[in-house]
């Protein structure tokens, strides 16, 4: 286990931060659009029905535009961890 840890380090560090990120991101966007539609008199969304509304969908992709964050973190990161067969680290 642990040389596997040691060998996988930045696509498992990589995995962990965007799945922490884009899980906030969709509640944080959830609650925001509910307190929307409160404002103009319309029912609020069970999380379910907001992953596959457009508001849900714009933010997510809005939100991945931002590569060049993601690029130069992960070129920050390969500095630090180690991933076989990665010609990076």
């Amino acid at each position: 286990m642990r040389k596997f840890l040691r060998d996988n380090g930045l696509s498992l560090t990589l995995v962990v931060i965007t799945l922490l990120t884009l899980s906030g991101q969709l509640v944080v966007g959830w609650h925001a659009f509910n307190e929307e539609l409160q404002d103009y008199g319309r029912p609020s969304l069970a999380f379910g029905q907001y992953l596959t509304s457009g508001h849900c969908i714009e933010a997510v992709f809005e939100n991945w535009e931002s590569e060049f964050l993601q690029m130069g973190l992960y070129v920050l990161l390969t500095v630090w961890l180690y991933q076989k067969g990665s010609s990076e680290s």
